[in-house]
């Protein structure tokens, strides 16, 4: 029997990365339905973040901590006709995240820096072990992003560009099917990947809905930050891998259902 086989999972990424998700979950025997908490999109600031682009020319480093960073960067500098592969290889890269490094490498650059810690402290703390004072970085980023990252490296002397190269919102779309399945029980789990997808998630469920998640229902995360901000909602049942990946979330769930 596969380890996830009866298991059914709520799968909340946003619509463009739910799919890579189902088909693992799927992969290991078990059930996924797709409810997008999240949606991610093109700044509606078109100028302003071809303005803050611009300033990509003039660093040293490129720092992406998601997929999401690096695939709406370059498809900002080809929308405005920046050759966009020289601007990348002419400079060293930081990222965050196993997702990240790969969607990076994909495309054909190497990865610099790449810090165990899946997150942005460790990744600003890395940066300023191996960089000296004055060198200049460049941070895409969501237009809900923390800025532990930038405060900790202005601190330290070396200056940051940013630019909002997408922004995160809550999806309501599905909010009575989220609500219907949670009242019926329909899943066994419950997988948040963000601090947005957490906030988004409590924002659309019952009240009632909300007790039984709090004393009953399992939900996954993914990192640290995703944990803080799901400790806010008194929930009873959290699983935390300590490796911030899907896969190690999956292998979780696997050894608790």
């Amino acid at each position: 029997m596969k380890a996830l086989q009866g298991v059914t999972v709520l799968n909340t990424r946003a619509t463009h990365q739910a799919a890579s998700l189902t088909e693992m979950i799927e992969k290991r025997g078990g059930i996924s339905i797709e409810i997008p908490l999240i949606a991610i999109k093109e700044p509606e600031n078109f100028l302003e973040r071809n303005r803050q682009l611009q300033q990509v020319m003039h660093c040293d480093w490129l720092i992406f901590t998601s997929a999401n960073s690096f695939e709406f960067t370059m498809n900002a500098m080809i929308a405005g006709n920046m050759p966009f592969r020289e601007i990348i290889m002419q400079r060293k890269i930081a990222v965050v995240g196993s997702k990240t490094k790969a969607a990076v490498e994909k495309k054909g650059f190497n990865v610099d820096l790449y810090p165990r810690d899946f997150d942005a402290e460790h990744l600003a703390e890395k940066l300023i072990d191996h960089t000296s004072k004055g060198e200049t970085f460049f941070y895409p980023r969501s237009n809900l992003s923390r800025k532990v990252l930038v405060d900790k490296l202005k601190l330290s002397n070396r200056h940051v560009s940013e630019m909002v190269a997408y922004e995160t919102t809550i999806n309501k779309q599905f909010q009575e099917e989220l609500n219907e399945i949670i009242y019926k029980k329909s899943v066994d789990v419950v997988i948040l990947t963000s601090p947005s997808a957490v906030c988004s998630f409590f924002e659309q469920i019952t009240s009632e809905n909300k007790v039984y998640v709090k004393e009953t229902l399992t939900i996954a995360v993914i990192g640290r930050v995703t944990e803080e901000a799901l400790s806010r909602y008194d929930v009873s049942n959290i699983l935390v891998p300590e490796t911030y990946t899907l896969e190690a979330v999956l292998a979780l769930i696997e050894k608790n259902t």
